[in-house]
């Protein structure tokens, strides 16, 4: 039973990893491109990139834990 909570966490954090990714790669991508077009708002897009960083950082968190876990 231990281990399916194990891989469950295992995969959220995964799961929080890959859309940190896409979220702050894409959103990056849209603010470079802002700066050659004029006229769009950067707030939403620097948020987003914000909210990907921090579920990258989580996520990497939880994905070391639980191997550091998992050693003893």
């Amino acid at each position: 039973m231990e281990d399916y909570f194990l891989l469950k966490s295992l995969s959220h954090a995964l799961i929080a990893l890959l859309l940190g990714i896409i979220l702050t790669f894409t959103d990056l991508v849209y603010i470079a491109m802002h700066i050659y077009v004029d006229g769009y708002s950067l707030t939403i897009p620097i948020i987003l990139t914000i909210i990907g960083i921090v579920l990258i950082a989580w996520s990497s968190y939880r994905i070391a834990i639980m191997g550091r876990d998992n050693e003893i």
